[in-house]
């Protein structure tokens, strides 16, 4: 007879890989500096630049830097702007056709680097409107000198519990994504991602709601392992309600099955798919943990414990790694304006 808890097996590949990935934050990962004159830009790409935002990503850069230049790319900005020397509003004009959502911002601001900038000497940090670099990322990005690197992201408690104990898991995933970056292959994260221009430019980015995860396997395709990881941070804030997670999550989910629709090699598309159902499960495999012990089902009851322990265990784990240096349950104050 067939049980609910049939899931678990089907989970086991994937929570071995998360382990694995786990043992492999223990490993320092190789890192590609070396001394040239590069020009460096912090790319924030955003819908409306609420002034708010924008304005924390400038003074948190600026205490630690205040000659790189920040590049705010946006297609409807607020009429109330961050006044900073070198920081530049690009803004995407409504005629501008080539690409659709986030990749119609992100090819034009591409556009504007080539005119501007030598491609073999530009270097991009991306970064989202809710981000904010750290001091030792900052540091490793005026001295990169690879072609693309990726990093992790730390999950700060904003104004809702649940959505930030639920983002517990994609830092999990971040040490995922470091196990596969540190061998050089792809690795779809779009924020904290340090890309040289000349890269970008050859790959460009496809108008579909994951833009990042197509760029990624294209570059393995035509350059093959050039992928890195750096293990420096940036603080973000999880979504404040439920409703906003849902969302999230949703647009996600569209993303990926848009990508499944544009990418023909049929290993990415297994490996995706299979990707995409266990991320789906993972609710409804810690849901299902009482069932054995209420229908008897002593055969799967030895499964229960795995999941849950498995998520806490990362949970934590992670959490502590993220909070070296604010308390636990604290706010930083840079996180405590309002979105």
């Amino acid at each position: 007879m067939l049980h609910p808890t049939i899931i678990w097996y089907f989970l086991i590949p994937e929570e071995l890989e998360y382990i694995i990935s786990t043992l492999y934050k223990l490993r320092k990962a190789p890192e590609k500096l070396g001394e040239c004159d590069c020009q460096r830009i912090i790319q924030v790409t955003t819908k409306d630049a609420p002034y708010e935002l924008i304005n924390r990503i400038v003074t948190e850069v600026r205490k630690h830097d205040k000659n790189i230049l920040i590049l705010v790319v946006t297609d409807n900005p607020r009429p109330k702007q961050v006044k900073d020397p070198n920081t530049i509003y690009l803004i995407v004009p409504p005629e501008y056709s080539k690409g659709k959502h986030k990749s119609r911002a992100l090819n034009y601001a591409l556009e504007w680097k080539l005119q501007h900038f030598q491609p073999e000497k530009t270097y991009t940090l991306f970064l989202d409107e809710e981000n904010i670099p750290t001091k030792e990322l900052l540091v490793y990005f005026k001295q990169f000198s690879g072609k693309i690197s990726v990093g992790p992201a730390y999950y700060l408690r904003g104004k809702g519990l649940l959505p930030w104990l639920m983002d517990g898991i994609r830092i999990v995933g971040d040490y995922n994504f470091r196990m596969y970056a540190i061998h050089g292959l792809p690795v779809w994260h779009g924020e904290n991602s340090i890309i040289r221009l000349d890269i970008e430019k050859e790959i460009g980015w496809e108008s579909c709601l994951a833009e990042d995860l197509i760029f990624a396997i294209k570059v393995y395709e035509k350059y093959g392992r050039i992928y890195s990881w750096h293990d420096y941070p940036i603080w973000t804030v999880s979504p404040f309600t439920l409703s906003d997670l849902f969302k999230q999550r949703r647009r996600w989910v569209l993303g990926v099955l848009q990508a499944l629709k544009k990418i023909k090699s049929k290993k990415y598309k297994l490996f995706l798919g299979y990707k995409i159902v266990c991320w789906a499960l993972g609710l409804p495999s810690v849901l299902i943990i009482p069932l054995p012990f209420i229908f008897g089902w002593h055969e799967c009851a030895i499964l229960a414990p795995f999941g849950l322990v498995w998520f806490l265990h990362n949970r934590l784990a992670a959490q502590q790694r993220a909070t070296k240096i604010h308390n636990f349950w604290d706010i930083p104050p840079a996180f405590a304006c309002s979105a």
